[in-house]
């Protein structure tokens, strides 16, 4: 992030003098100001430190690294009879919305 230069801020200072607040809180609002629109920026070049930090995060867990705790494959694949294999059908409550 790219901090406002002393020409910037002073040119800023001007344009919100007639609020009449004291220069400490000019300073305050302008750099506020500044913060929320570089944010809103980032954010939709997908530059968020959230969305960052969740895209690392996302990458180191759904690498195919042996030391990321990944599933392995059991290399058995196939259909799976419900009545031979012994799979039953949960009971439905009646507030459930999905079957």
């Amino acid at each position: 992030m790219k901090m406002l230069s002393p020409d910037e801020m002073q040119e800023l200072r001007a344009d919100i003098a007639a609020l009449g607040l004291p220069d400490g809180r000019q300073e305050e609002l302008i750099r506020l100001i500044d913060n929320i629109i570089i944010s809103i920026i980032d954010q939709e070049f997908g530059w968020s430190p959230v969305q960052i930090s969740l895209s690392a995060r996302a990458n180191r867990a759904f690498s195919a690294s042996d030391s990321c705790g990944g599933v392995l494959a059991s290399g058995t694949f196939g259909e799976v009879d419900a009545e031979v294999d012994g799979v039953t059908k949960p009971e439905r409550s009646a507030d459930q919305f999905a079957p």
